[in-house]
């Protein structure tokens, strides 16, 4: 139990300290939910999270993280959140409010394609 513990602890401050506590998001009707295709954010990752370039050409992204495609953007899509919410990702460039906006309506809506 004390190992179990401090694993979460070092997980918890190696990730940035206290985990992000929101208010439960609330879904906007189906219609009012973006496509992954209308996406802003998608040209902005794919920049570094892309199956396609060399992992020399990825500036350290880690490789099974990818949003070039729907399917890996939607395996991917909660802890893409979790980085834009601490302002994490992109690096040196967060999103702006609009766009992180968009892409949580997205992951916690249905992810549709």
């Amino acid at each position: 139990m004390k190992i179990l513990s401090l694993c979460i602890a070092v997980i918890t401050v190696g990730c940035g300290g206290t985990p992000l506590q929101r208010e439960p998001f609330e879904c906007p009707p189906d219609a009012e939910v973006p496509r992954y295709s209308e996406l802003n954010a998608v040209a902005t990752c794919i920049g570094c999270h892309d199956s396609t370039l060399p992992a020399d050409a990825r500036a350290g992204a880690p490789t099974p993280i990818n949003f070039d495609t729907y399917t890996d953007a939607a395996r991917a899509s909660v802890i893409a959140l979790s980085a834009m919410d601490r302002g994490a990702m992109p690096p040196g460039a967060p999103l702006d409010d609009a766009d992180i906006l968009q892409w949580r309506t997205w992951s916690e809506c249905g992810r549709p394609e």
